[in-house]
Parts: C-alpha cells; sequence; structure tokens
C-alpha cells in the first residue's frame, strides 16, 4: 500500500502528527528503519508551516509535496 514501491518508506499525511517542535528529533526519523530518513529542517519562506497551516490544508485534499 506504500504509494512510492517496495523499496522506499512513506508518511502518509494524514497520519502525521505534527511534532516539530515537540521532540528532539522528527518521530519519522528515529522511527525510520533505515539511515535515510528525509527530514525538513527548514522551512523555506513563502512556504506554508505547521503554524499557518489551516484547516482547509489539513482535510486530506492537499497534497504534501508536488
Amino acid at each position: 500500500n506504500n504509494p512510492e514501491g517496495e523499496d522506499r518508506y512513506y508518511v502518509y499525511a494524514d497520519k502525521c502528527v505534527e511534532c516539530v517542535g515537540h521532540n528532539d528529533q522528527p518521530a519519522c526519523a528515529s522511527a525510520c528503519p533505515t539511515d535515510g530518513c528525509i527530514v525538513w529542517s527548514e522551512i523555506a519562506s513563502g512556504q506554508p508551516s505547521r503554524d499557518n497551516i489551516g484547516s482547509d490544508m489539513r482535510d486530506g485534499t492537499t497534497p504534501v509535496f508536488a
């Protein structure tokens, strides 16, 4: 059921609990069985962040990345 293929691990956006600021490192990175977990350490200027994502973007219909 992995949309990225069997050789990749994937975090579903609707399952993410947005642990930013609550843990020393993202929970997905510490739980990942590989050393290759990609975690965004900085949010690009003008991009949505945890503080400015409204409920309309949390309904599961907005893509996480394009």
